[in-house]
């Protein structure tokens, strides 16, 4: 029975730390099912048994962690020719002859050259994952980075979902198209959340938050719509008093202060039409 090597650096990728424990087992399950050259023919419906717990998709995985090969249902895991064969294609571990023959029918290694052949858009095997996804490497800067990306990723997701009233769906996509935008961009989607919010006469219409931010939707032309039904902040009477000042200037710019001023300033209505 063939024996498997892993990182010991593997449990401290941060990216690894936050996945829930199926996607964990997951990366576990493609290092163990896979050939001796790193291939694998994945069988979504094996990967639900072992584990115990549905997974479907790869969206979720760092580039170039999977590979796929062209023609077939089949993925190489780089990787893991790193920590199986050190110094490969000079190591001196015995199954690295089967790796190449086996990488070679694939068209992934050059018999002549003795090289992996891998697509321009993927890393090497020797490269690392990016340093935004990995801790303790004593890279403090890329940590401090981390850190900081976490918390204005977690004010997006909170603002997003209580301004719009969606559902807190498909976080690990949105994390991926957030950590895709630069850094003005990321500002960007949160201080136009507000605005795009009032774009709909009705809430169920918003995006949620994952296309919002993979059609960056918050470089959009924002035109307010006049009555904003089901959104969060509507109370009885809010409607009307949104229509009676739909011309003020600072109103159609969609500035939220100036809505609350709006509504603020309307307190002194009738019983029947207050804010409660």
């Amino acid at each position: 029975m063939a024996k498997r090597l892993i990182d010991t650096g593997f449990l401290r990728q941060k990216w690894i730390r936050k996945l829930p424990p199926e996607r964990k087992i997951f990366l576990i399950y493609l290092m163990l099912e896979c050939d001796n050259g790193g291939i694998i023919e994945l069988d979504f419906e094996d990967v639900t048994f072992w584990i115990g717990k549905k997974i479907d998709d790869l969206d979720w995985l760092p580039e170039g962690y999977l590979i796929p090969i062209e023609g077939t249902e089949k993925y190489f895991q780089p990787k893991f020719i790193e920590w199986q064969y050190k110094n490969f294609p000079h190591s001196k571990v015995h199954q690295q002859m089967q790796a190449k023959e086996i990488l070679s029918k694939y068209g992934l290694f050059n018999t002549e050259t003795q090289t992996l052949i891998l697509p321009k858009t993927y890393p090497t095997f020797t490269q690392p994952l990016p340093e935004s996804q990995v801790i303790g490497n004593g890279n403090d800067s890329a940590i401090e980075n981390d850190i900081e990306n976490e918390n204005i990723f977690n004010e997006f997701w909170e603002k997003y979902h209580s301004v719009t009233g969606k559902p807190k769906t498909d976080k690990d996509a949105t994390i991926k198209h957030f950590n895709k935008l630069t850094k003005k961009e990321k500002e960007k989607a949160i201080e136009m959340i507000e605005p795009y919010s009032k774009t709909q006469d009705d809430s169920q219409y918003l995006k949620k938050a994952r296309t919002y931010l993979s059609e960056k939707n918050f470089n959009d032309e924002m035109n307010i719509v006049k009555t904003v039904r089901n959104h969060p902040q509507n109370k009885p009477g809010v409607n009307r008093i949104l229509n009676e000042n739909y011309n003020d200037p600072k109103f159609r710019k969609g500035k939220p202060e100036s809505i609350t001023d709006i509504l603020k300033s309307n307190n002194n209505t009738s019983n029947h039409d207050k804010i409660n």
